[in-house]
């Protein structure tokens, strides 16, 4: 049988009446109960372990049980694209781990086994810690974490919709004010500008 590093070995043999236990096996072990138990198992404790009885002096046949000891896989490594946009795929990524089962969990009740998931069409109720184990051999990692943020998408800014000038004059383009915004304003004659000024001349 199989155990996964840290957790106890528990040896078992039949009830004989009358009957003293003789286990050995890896590690130095030995034991005298019918049931020991190996705390706290490492890779030096896999291997085979022998038990045969004694009653009224007669002594048993030996028999003889494998133990398998599996290490604890290392942690996912985690990433994600951080920041995405309202409507945008939020995608989550973990580093590849040879037989792993991944264990994806986070908000909005988001559950996958997928090594590297996606959440489609992303609104606020996506952002938050998404967390991700694997299972190796029976044998589960600690967990690993990855923050997302979803932005909301702004409002279009509010502009005039109409206006004249003479010829000659400046074309004073403005627009409302939007916390945090860069404004990007086009038009006719080739107007490409950026800026994070509310108001655009040309």
């Amino acid at each position: 049988f199989a155990v996964c590093a840290g957790d106890n070995i528990s040896l078992s043999a039949n009830t004989i009446a009358g009957a003293t236990y003789y286990w050995t096996g890896p590690n130095g072990f030995s034991s005298n109960l019918e049931d020991p138990t190996v705390a706290a198992a490492t890779a030096a404790n896999a291997g085979t372990y022998n038990v045969y009885v004694t009653v009224n002096n007669c002594t048993s046949a030996v028999a003889s049980v494998n133990v398998t000891v599996n290490p604890i896989p290392a942690a996912p490594i985690l990433a994600a694209n951080f920041a995405v946009c309202a409507g945008d795929v939020i995608n989550l990524t973990s580093n590849t781990i040879a037989g792993a089962t991944y264990v994806w969990s986070g908000p909005n009740g988001f559950t996958s086994n997928l090594e590297d998931p996606s959440i489609a069409g992303a609104t606020a109720a996506n952002s938050g810690t998404y967390s991700a184990y694997v299972v190796v051999l029976g044998c589960t990692s600690a967990v690993s974490n990855v923050n997302v943020t979803v932005n909301s998408i702004p409002a279009a800014p509010v502009v005039p919709a109409a206006f004249a000038v003479c010829a000659g004059d400046n074309i004073s383009l403005s627009a409302n004010t939007i916390a945090g915004a860069t404004y990007y304003w086009t038009g006719p004659n080739g107007l490409d500008r950026k800026s994070t000024r509310l108001n655009s001349s040309h």
